[in-house]
């Protein structure tokens, strides 16, 4: 999952999400699509929605993870989060987690 990609008309998600990893030191082949629906912030911004992002293996993901922290000192991507898709449970488990650091 990748967080706070700006989101325009006619987009090229691939290629959004493609920068964002090229800046991670990786190139892999991805399929990126929006998840949710496009609801409004308020009348005039719209929301950014998530980024469902499927690579062709496991062992790219966890060098994606592990190499995630560096994009802070991007100039770019620095607003960018990138984090595993989790089930539901698993959520509320992170969720739990953040609200008792």
């Amino acid at each position: 999952m990748v967080l706070n990609i700006k989101e325009e008309k006619g987009e090229l998600l691939c290629d959004k999400v493609g920068q964002v990893l090229l800046e991670l030191g990786e190139k892999p082949k991805i399929e990126a699509s929006r998840i949710g629906l496009n609801k409004p912030k308020d009348k005039k911004q719209v929301a950014d929605r998530p980024v469902k992002v499927t690579l062709t293996g496991s062992t790219i993901v966890q060098q994606i993870l592990t190499r995630a922290r560096h994009r802070r000192s991007s100039e770019h991507f620095s607003k960018v989060f990138i984090s595993p898709d989790r089930s539901p449970e698993e959520r509320a488990e992170q969720q739990k987690l953040v609200l008792l650091s």
